[in-house]
């Protein structure tokens, strides 16, 4: 399965993409280009890595056609800080990709934003006690 991951070299990728990888999943790695994983793993070495500032992406409105054109079918948001962002995300990927997982807690909202717009189906993995705030 050919899954991107937004974020990969950080906190969850660091040690999701070596699993994925070790799963038989073709993954493809998006970050800022600015560290290494956390922890060195052989599987590193069969990952695609690609620089994207998305911030930037966002801003010139390319990021999700940036991420549609990788043909993935699943992404894995680590990074998605804003609802324009998960907007834009949401509506590139819309009816191209089998799954979008969103860690963190901007998921609730993108979890509606699917819904309303009827495009994908969405997995949202909350931390124990994140509503809480």
């Amino acid at each position: 399965m050919r899954t991107v991951v937004i974020g990969g070299t950080g906190h969850i990728g660091t040690y999701l993409v070596p699993h994925l990888v070790e799963t038989g999943c073709e993954v493809i790695n998006i970050s800022r280009g600015q560290r290494q994983p956390y922890q060195p793993h052989s599987a590193w070495k069969h990952v695609q890595s690609i620089v994207i500032d998305r911030e930037a992406a966002d801003k010139a409105g390319t990021f999700g056609d940036q991420i549609r054109d990788l043909r993935p079918d699943v992404v894995i948001d680590n990074k998605c800080y804003t609802v324009d962002s998960a907007r834009r995300l949401v509506e590139a990927l819309r009816g191209q990709v089998q799954h979008l997982i969103v860690c963190g807690t901007l998921n609730l909202v993108i979890s509606k934003l699917c819904r309303k717009i009827n495009c994908l189906e969405i997995y949202a993995y909350l931390p124990e006690n994140s509503h809480r705030q």
